[in-house]
């Protein structure tokens, strides 16, 4: 049920603050959270908060590897377009 998203809402919370605290907000590993996050909440219909994490988590991954073509790019982009079907 809707508990278990609240569940796994709460533990990529957690694990976003953690990463944030340990690697720095820029790391790709926070934009991997904040990607799995943003993906959750299209499922629960959270679509506004999701859109928000998926542009955070492409900043910094564009940051990171630039406007080259790098799959963890395409992957984020693949996820955010699930907010547009």
């Amino acid at each position: 049920g809707m508990g278990r998203y609240k569940d796994a809402d709460q533990c990529y919370q957690t694990a976003l603050e953690m990463r944030r605290r340990f690697l720095g907000p820029n790391h790709p590993l926070c934009a991997h959270t904040l990607r799995n996050l943003a993906t959750l909440l299209v499922v629960v219909g959270e679509s506004e908060r999701s859109e928000k994490l998926f542009q955070e988590a492409l900043r910094i991954l564009r940051g990171a590897y630039g406007f080259r073509d790098h799959l963890e790019i395409a992957y984020a982009l693949n996820d955010y377009g699930l907010l547009f079907n």
